[in-house]
């Protein structure tokens, strides 16, 4: 096992003076295309384009000399270093911007309040269900998942920012506006409130933050029912979804599911709206109406706060297929 392993992150800006004097001292030099041709590489050292990982870490660990890893902004932030680790390497780590830091830094947007998402090698279903839910997220795309993402992210009521090819002579941050976008990418999704800056003087009347990312737990469980829109307390009693949301265990990336009588899903939503989760409706693919609906009328209730979706859908499969028809208001 090779100890003398380091990893750069790179971020489109010259190395530092501690990056550098690796590289320069590596004999074998490992990384994406994109991140070879930006670093000067020295003469003889042996150069690993990264296509397959296990390879290239089995390339790694049989090489006894110095080396080098190139990454992108910070290796230890859904990064090679993970899987470094799990090999047994104990890697010295020399990280650049963090390429959510950056994307939020073009936008002018604060963000220790973001939920940060992979979608990244893994199903991306469970991204898009904790950022529908989130007013503030950051998702980590797959080449070519971006615009599918966006799409139903913007279906929802969401503005969808695209940061494409970061610290590249092609960066691009702009709203993703059903186009085509450029790998790799970051999407950041917002609701209307975390695109405002509050007055100050409710700035003040909030306690500080001192949770990074997802608000934690609820204050309690099962909403009251003046959070909720019903008619002549038409609506399950807050013993019910109180057991309704134990036996649910609901939380970011989940997507329950209600079935059972027509008060059920009240306890579903209060869940959801507690927890963060997105709501799925039951059978035959309903969405929830919005109040210019017709259903929304007949409807016993729907929680008021935000931050719950006002339409979900649910797919079987991934991407969901282009022109689909949206469910009907049950």
């Amino acid at each position: 096992m090779n100890p003398q392993v380091t990893v750069i992150g790179c971020d489109g800006r010259p190395l530092g003076p501690e990056a550098a004097d690796a590289l320069a001292r590596a004999e074998r030099v490992i990384g994406a295309p994109r991140h070879l041709s930006t670093v000067p590489i020295p003469a003889g050292a042996g150069r690993i384009e990264l296509k397959h990982l296990d390879e290239a870490l089995d390339a790694l660990g049989q090489h006894e000399g110095p080396a080098v890893l190139l990454a992108s902004g910070d290796p230890g932030f859904f990064g090679i270093v993970r899987a470094l680790r799990a090999r047994g390497f104990t890697p010295r780590v020399i990280p650049a911007v963090c390429s959510v830091a950056l994307a939020f830094a073009k936008i002018g947007l604060d963000w220790d309040d973001a939920l940060v998402v992979s979608a990244h090698g893994r199903d991306p279903r469970r991204a898009l269900a904790a950022a529908l839910a989130h007013p503030k997220a950051a998702i980590l795309t797959a080449p070519g998942t971006a615009r599918d993402l966006a799409r139903e992210l913007q279906a929802n009521g969401k503005t969808v920012y695209a940061a494409e090819l970061l610290g590249t002579p092609g960066e691009r941050v702009a709203e993703a506006a059903g186009r085509d976008l450029a790998d790799p990418n970051i999407l950041i999704s917002l609701d209307e409130q975390a695109q405002t800056q509050q007055p100050q003087s409710k700035q003040a009347q909030s306690p500080p933050r001192w949770l990074a990312g997802h608000p934690g737990a609820p204050d309690g469980w099962a909403l009251p029912e003046d959070a909720f829109e019903h008619r002549d307390s038409m609506i399950t009693k807050p013993e019910v979804r109180a057991l309704v949301l134990a036996r649910l265990g609901p939380g970011p990336g989940r997507t329950p599911s209600a079935a059972g009588s027509a008060a059920t899903p009240n306890a579903t939503r209060s869940a959801c709206a507690s927890t963060r989760a997105a709501p799925r409706r039951p059978s035959k693919g309903c969405r929830p109406p919005t109040r210019s609906s017709p259903a929304a009328a007949t409807t016993p209730s729907w929680p008021r706060r935000s931050g719950t979706p006002t339409r979900i859908r649910s797919w079987s499969r991934w991407p969901p297929s282009t022109g689909s028809p949206r469910p009907p208001p049950c």
